[in-house]
């Protein structure tokens, strides 16, 4: 037995650093991976609580001469991820003996806890953010593996408290939030240990009790110097150091994130639980599927039966973990229940083991057992045959250079680009680490409070535009740029635009002049598409004229009988002045239904209030570029479902009443891995009663930066209508949360379609 267990949790490891190695980000990376990524190359202080061990780690990894930094760094978090899954394995395999809590199973089938093994790291390894955790520079993959060392410890035979402390000190070492899970199974430790040396009585089992307690504090207190690398580094002027961790305050202020502090269990009040409590069967169909949810049930029964300490400590550390990630205030929940989301999955194996050993047993569980631990396996497997095309399709994405790099390549000397936190980063990593473009200065655009993020966003560029030349942002907020007097002209590589005080004076004059008013300066498009999926169009106009109310201008693809095959259209600012610059950003869908393949033309045209044409030099339109459409991927969505864009699809809308209240529940699935953080508009329409509600899809647990292929997921979106009784009806928008822009609704139809009704309430 022990050889066979060497080697089948040689070859979970091996198994599992292969396949993330495969699906593996190698390259610079957005938003708090980028700020680690730098971190880890030069010795940095990342944001609270820091991260020293991780930092160091990593600092290690980026530096050993073999591929690229960032390489090396994604690889660090597979490297704890097949750690992860091997101490699982370990764990579920456990030593077969009984102990003076539980009823104890044989030692004659050691094969059924092989197996057991086995089938919990595949549920593990096969989930879906566990997995995306694996191939990216994260935190998360190590706060994993100190879980899964927590739990093996737990699961020993004999109570150590001296290892349990230890560990739980590294644990807490990483990130403190392991406190959770690590003080209610170190309870359970206590307990058995205090029970268990009660049982001698002698002065010397004492004295030896006693130095056993003492060494378990020393080994807890003794971790915790790794926190000394944070009031080190912070003197050296490290890289993102605050400059405050030389005291005792302002070292505890960020060891424990007193930042954040608000959002701790900032959804735990009465009124916002439930809510919170509904997605739980949505988060977790999320990670694992219904087969594998279905299998847990009896698993922790059995658990539960026949090791009742062991469920108790494993069930219960789940429940605390799982209701401090859901009441927190922020969109990582499902990173945040990480713990939580390995400890099922051990729960799971370890349920599938005391069937499988069971020799006892009656013949019904004897059959039980294989059956259902063939059910876990294979649904582990055919999650990660549905799975894997979506991570290696991620792994072969290299937007975010592109997006930095044409950024900063196309800046003026000395430029200053202002950015939010995702397209901050990994500018920064280019220059800090490849040492591209260190002339220009990344400015990150902070929130602040309650303030609208646009208008802070515009304040911060109208300083920037006043203090020097070359100013650029990565985010384009047209009204919040307007109101504070500045136009911006888009670059040649997006996301970038250029900012200048209105009027622009000189800007390029060649384009299109529609009724000698409206100067069309620039229509930016990309030169290939494919079908059934969107395109980014942004055009720029200038004003040569006065604008009138209801002014437009309509990009469109022309079919060869003259019919329209799609188009989208841009309402014009009569606020413009003469000189002064609008840009407006929007997606063109490209519906299979209405365009073939192959070149199409792309015409330009303006129209006044009525519908009417603006003169364009003797013609209503005029041609302006060639869009070559490729064939679209095909996506299974079912029939009735409304499709937005090329990134998710409508499957289903749920609303009622609970008293003054209005709950409508959208069901979305995913068409494909998605790297833009999309929010969901809700809008309810009665008489006398217009109500909006937007947020990160699941009340901001499940952003759509966590969704792959085929994810389906479960929004909530909550009204409070007051004694309103009128019919309503209800319309959904997806908009990119970062620039506002709006998916379009892929109908088929020419027309625009984002009013539609998606949905109505009953009186």
């Amino acid at each position: 037995m022990p050889a066979v267990r060497r080697v089948v949790l040689a070859a979970i490891f091996v198994c599992g650093l292969i396949v993330y190695t495969i699906t593996l980000n190698t390259d610079v990376q957005a938003a708090d991976s980028g700020e680690l990524q730098i971190a880890g190359w030069l010795l940095g202080v990342p944001h609270p609580p820091g991260y020293p061990l991780y930092t160091m780690l990593n600092w290690l990894v980026a530096h050993v001469p073999i591929a690229n930094p960032y390489a090396r760094m994604s690889f660090l978090s597979a490297l704890f991820a097949a750690g992860t899954l091997t101490l699982i394995g370990d764990a579920v395999i456990g030593t077969h003996e009984a102990h003076a809590f539980g009823a104890g199973a044989q030692r004659d089938r050691p094969n059924g806890a092989i197996l057991a093994a086995v089938a919990s790291a595949a549920i593990l390894a096969t989930s879906t953010t566990f997995w995306a955790q694996a191939t990216t520079v994260n935190v998360r993959s190590l706060t994993a593996l100190c879980t899964a060392a927590l739990l093996w410890v737990f699961l020993r035979e004999r109570p150590n408290p001296i290892a349990f402390v230890l560990v739980l000190g590294l644990a807490l070492g990483h990130h403190a939030s392991l406190a959770f899970v690590g003080i209610w199974l170190g309870l359970i430790v206590l307990v058995r240990w205090f029970r268990e040396g009660g049982r001698d009585s002698q002065p010397r089992a004492h004295r030896l009790w006693l130095r056993e307690l003492a060494l378990a504090v020393l080994a807890g207190i003794t971790t915790q110097v790794v926190w000394l690398y944070l009031p080190i580094r912070d003197a050296a002027g490290a890289r993102f150091a605050p400059g405050s961790l030389g005291t005792v305050d302002g070292l505890l202020f960020h060891i424990f994130a007193r930042g954040f502090a608000g959002d701790l269990f900032a959804f735990a009040t009465p009124a916002l639980l439930w809510d919170r409590l509904a997605l739980l069967p949505g988060l977790l169909q999320f990670q694992f599927g219904y087969p594998l949810l279905f299998a847990m049930a009896p698993s922790a029964l059995i658990l539960l039966f026949r090791r009742p300490v062991q469920a108790l400590g494993l069930l219960g550390a789940a429940v605390v973990h799982l209701f401090v990630a859901l009441t927190y205030r922020a969109p990582q929940t499902m990173e945040y229940a990480l713990p939580a989301w390995i400890i099922l999955a051990t729960v799971l194996g370890l349920g599938l083991r005391e069937l499988l050993v069971w020799n006892g047993a009656s013949r019904g569980v004897q059959i039980a057992g294989p059956v259902l631990a063939g059910l876990a396996l294979g649904a582990a497997c055919l999650n990660g045959v549905a799975r894997y095309p979506s991570f290696a399709e991620l792994a072969s994405w290299h937007d975010t250079r592109q997006a930095a790099h044409g950024v900063l390549e196309n800046a003026a000397p000395g430029g200053n680009v202002l950015a939010q936190w995702n397209e901050a980063t990994p500018m920064w990593a280019l220059q800090d680490i490849e040492g591209f473009r260190r002339d220009v200065t990344v400015t990150y655009v902070p929130p602040a409070g309650a303030h609208a993020y646009e208008d802070t966003f515009a304040e911060r560029a109208g300083e920037a535009v006043t203090n020097g030349q070359g100013v650029y942002a990565t985010s384009f907020f047209a009204e919040a740029f307007a109101s504070h007097g500045l136009c911006a002209i888009p670059q040649n590589e997006l996301p970038a635009w250029e900012l200048f005080p209105c009027p622009v004076t000189s800007p390029k004059q060649a384009g299109a002049i529609f009724d000698g008013r409206i100067l069309v300066l620039s229509v930016k498009l990309p030169e290939k598409a494919y079908l059934d999926s969107t395109v980014d169009v942004i055009v720029t106009v200038v004003a040569r004229g006065p604008i009138i109310d209801g002014d437009s201008v309509t990009v469109r693809i022309m079919l060869p009988d003259g019919r329209v095959g799609t188009n989208v259209d841009f309402r014009l600012d009569p606020r413009l002045n003469p000189g002064q610059v609008q840009s407006v950003r929007k997606q063109m869908a490209l519906p299979s239904s209405r365009l073939g393949g192959g070149a199409v033309h792309i015409v330009v045209g303006a129209y006044n209030g009525d519908r009417q044409f603006l003169n364009a030099g003797g013609g209503a339109t005029i041609p302006f570029a060639t869009l070559e459409l490729g064939s679209s991927k095909p996506v299974l969505i079912p029939a009735n479902a409304t499709r937005f864009g090329d990134a998710m699809a409508l499957v289903g809308a749920h609303a009622w009443r609970e008293g003054a209240r209005v709950v409508i529940d959208l069901n979305w699935r995913a068409l494909r891995p998605l790297d833009v953080n999309y929010k969901v508009s809700v809008r309810l329409d009665g008489e006398g009663l217009y109500l909006g509600h937007d947020s990160e899809p699941a009340l901001g647990a499940i952003p759509t930066l966590k969704w792959i292929a085929g994810s389906e997921v479960l929004d909530r979106h909550v009204f409070d209508v007051g004694a309103n009784r009128s019919s309503l009806r209800g319309t959904v928008v997806v908009y990119n949360g970062n620039d506002r822009v709006v998916l379009p609704i892929m109908s088929g139809h020419a027309e625009d379609t984002e009013d539609q009704p998606m949905f109505t309430v009953d009186p």
